[in-house]
């Protein structure tokens, strides 16, 4: 895993795990496989799904916070439902609330990470199906602890 300025691009990384809803996790494309954008707003890093899917990345008390930018891509024209739930050693510490592709990209952001084992992504379909679910996490960040010398 490359390391840039203390910082992990968690697109660049392969989950530990990962459960899908029949359409596999694409990094740094949406879950159709093309270009992330939310709004009018186009990303290079990334990680796009459908409806009911869970990412889990090993942290081993590296990490100091993670911050992603969340949403339903442009393509889906305002439609779909999902919400965006992030879990640390299986407690929920943020989530975006139910979205739809009308709503605005929400920015996540945990702190406090110093001594947390494993990171879940969730995406939950929020009970109606996921036709038109396309999920964005983009610029999905963790930050390196530092350390004392």
């Amino acid at each position: 895993t490359r390391i840039q300025d203390g910082r992990v691009d968690l697109a660049a990384c392969g989950p530990l795990a990962a459960l899908d809803s029949g359409v596999p996790v694409q990094a740094f494309r949406n879950g159709a496989g093309i270009s992330l954008t939310l709004g009018k707003q186009a990303y290079a890093s990334g990680l796009g799904c459908m409806g009911q899917t869970a990412l889990e990345y090993p942290l081993n008390r590296q990490f100091s916070t993670f911050e992603v930018t969340v949403g339903i891509d442009a393509i889906a024209n305002g439609r779909g439902s999902v919400e965006f739930k992030i879990l640390v050693d299986g407690v929920e510490r943020k989530k975006s609330g139910p979205m739809s592709g009308m709503t605005l990209a929400k920015t996540l952001l945990v702190e406090k990470l110093e001594n947390a084992e494993r990171l879940l992504l969730w995406v939950d379909d929020t009970g109606d199906g996921a036709e038109n679910d396309l999920a964005n996490w983009v610029n999905p960040v963790l930050r390196v602890k530092e350390t004392e010398p």
